[in-house]
């Protein structure tokens, strides 16, 4: 097993679980120490969460697992999703308070099932992760306390789950060369310090969130989505927002803390015109 695959699948785990403001000291440890076992049980753990947060962070966390082959028919999964969206549909008119979350549970289900054909199997497990938590809404949940609705409403929370247990098996382990691998691991290392370290007033907060997001999205070219040109864009992006850190931080140490991530960003850019 590469660390650096695993490296990589924490770090990914450890930027949703940032994003979602759940407790992320468990991932940053893996993260900082990876290690195939603890992955594999802290994978498991958050998994079966019912925590959707916890969930989403697992699934992330698969991109460093090997989940073996693929034993269902997409297409199959697929089908029945596209058929509980059409219920759904015809559930929303009947549900009164509820009816926000089974129009978002219904959203999701049609999401998560065209991710299903189309590949996008990270897409559709967190889709589908977020569907399971609309379903189980205390307002969706109201719904069954009515006779009218009751078994209706819980053959479709069960499906929901079903279908989620069966698409939690589809296999996620990415493929990354060697060279675009370690480039990563360098951008991630920036963009989660930047995440978990840098924090100051309003103005400084909104110029960290647009470098961070662009180096996200430049970890996401690097992970095949995007070509050289991509990543490099997102790069410079990156370093133009920090260099705006920069000139809004009051201190002299943190203006050097953020000059340090710069001086990295625009190492890793030089590698890559190279």
């Amino acid at each position: 097993m590469d660390k650096r695959l695993l490296r990589m699948a924490a770090g990914l785990a450890l930027e949703s679980a940032l994003v979602s403001r759940m407790e992320a000291a468990p991932l940053a440890a893996l993260y900082d120490e990876p290690d195939l076992a603890r992955t594999i049980q802290l994978h498991d753990e958050m998994l079966g969460s019912l925590d959707h947060r916890e969930r989403e962070a697992a699934i992330w966390l698969e991109t460093g697992l090997d989940l073996g082959p693929l034993r269902h028919d997409p297409r199959g999964l697929a089908e029945e999703m596209r058929e509980m969206e059409v219920v759904l549909g015809a559930l929303i008119n009947r549900s009164e308070e509820a009816l926000r979350e089974v129009n978002d549970w219904m959203n999701l289900i049609a999401n998560a099932y065209q991710f299903i054909l189309d590949g996008y199997w990270i897409d559709a497990k967190i889709f589908l992760s977020r569907a399971l938590r609309h379903s189980r809404s205390p307002s969706v949940e109201s719904l069954r306390a009515q006779p009218q609705l009751s078994h209706e409403v819980g053959v479709l929370q069960r499906a929901t789950e079903s279908y989620f247990e069966e698409l939690k098996s589809y296999p996620l382990k990415l493929q990354v060369d060697g060279d675009r691998l370690q480039r990563l691991l360098l951008v991630q290392e920036v963009m989660l310090e930047l995440m978990r370290r840098v924090r100051g007033p309003e103005e400084e907060a909104k110029s960290t969130g647009k470098a961070v997001y662009r180096l996200s999205q430049a970890i996401r070219y690097l992970m095949g989505e995007g070509g050289h040109e991509e990543v490099c864009r997102e790069l410079r992006m990156a370093s133009e927002y920090l260099r705006e850190l920069i000139g809004a931080s009051r201190k002299g140490s943190r203006r050097r803390e953020i000059q340090g991530y710069v001086e990295q960003v625009e190492g890793i850019l030089q590698g890559l015109r190279l």
